[in-house]
């Protein structure tokens, strides 16, 4: 009978152990060995964090919670540092979305590498408009502002307005200044044409650039969509989460809103244009 209580007994405490171990929560992914700025009321530093389903269960020493929880998938830090989501208070996002769409001639050592781009963009977009913006005559070797003439002799056909850097200057090419009606003569307010040989050179300077720019046809609902979609991955991707736009219409606060309200739903237009993650393929018709 002594015998049948020690069995009983090293049974019960056999089951309590595998409990004990059979009872850890499994979670998607323990990120530790870290600076996790938690940002509570006591602004701690921990060492782990528990992923599940995209939440953060828990924070906190990762003696502790690599204990209390089975992962899959665990990342050794090694130290590194764990932020919370930035937030840009001001920001033009819907502008960033839209330059998704547009050719990106940032960064461009000439303006031959400008044209170069240009062309590419041409290939893979079958637009009724070619619209690019980032280039800056300072950083080429020919510090001048471009002219149309290169533009025209690759472009004859097809309108092309590129904005500079800073947005307060584009060029054109003789397409566009022929659509916005723009001669030698033409005066605005606010804004001017540069002259070359007597004749616009291409360079649109401030509000000038308003007497062509509303001639551009409007972005789609679609590519619209697209664009968003995109800019938001690639802020995510450097950790920016929130952001306040300063400065959206009533249209295109409706369509943010919409979005909004489709995520983590079904709906198959959202969930098509979220899995494409694609460059659009007529973008401004």
């Amino acid at each position: 009978m002594k015998n049948t209580h020690i069995i009983i007994l090293f049974f019960m405490i056999s089951i309590g152990i595998s409990s004990c171990i059979t009872s850890k929560k499994e979670v998607d992914l323990i990120l530790y060995n870290a600076k996790v700025y938690t940002v509570d009321s006591a602004f701690s530093i921990q060492e782990c964090v528990v992923i599940d389903s995209g939440y953060i269960l828990e924070t906190g020493q990762q003696d502790v919670l690599l204990k209390k929880y089975n992962t899959k998938k665990s990342i050794d830090l090694k130290g590194k540092f764990v932020y919370p989501g930035f937030i840009d208070a001001h920001c033009h996002f819907f502008g960033y979305a839209i330059d998704q769409l547009e050719a990106d001639v940032a960064d461009t050592k000439s303006f031959d590498e400008v044209i170069a781009i240009l062309q590419k963009f041409r290939k893979e977009n079958k637009s009724k408009w070619i619209v690019g913006r980032g280039w800056d005559q300072n950083d080429w070797e020919v510090k001048e502002f471009p002219t149309k003439s290169k533009l025209d002799s690759v472009f004859k056909d097809i309108p092309v307005f590129i904005t500079r850097v800073d947005g307060h200057a584009a060029l054109v090419n003789s397409k566009v200044l022929e659509i916005a009606g723009i001669t030698k003569d033409t005066k605005i307010e606010g804004g001017k044409f540069y002259l070359h040989n007597n004749e616009p050179s291409g360079i649109l300077i401030d509000n000038a650039i308003e007497l062509v720019s509303k001639h551009i046809p409007k972005t789609s609902v679609e590519d619209s969509k697209i664009a968003l979609i995109t800019a938001a991955e690639k802020c995510f991707a450097v950790g920016l989460t929130s952001v306040g736009d300063a400065g959206l219409d009533k249209e295109m606060v409706l369509l943010i809103d919409s979005l909004h309200k489709k995520r983590g739903t079904k709906n198959e237009d959202l969930c098509d244009v979220k899995s494409n993650y694609r460059k659009p393929g007529n973008i401004y018709e």
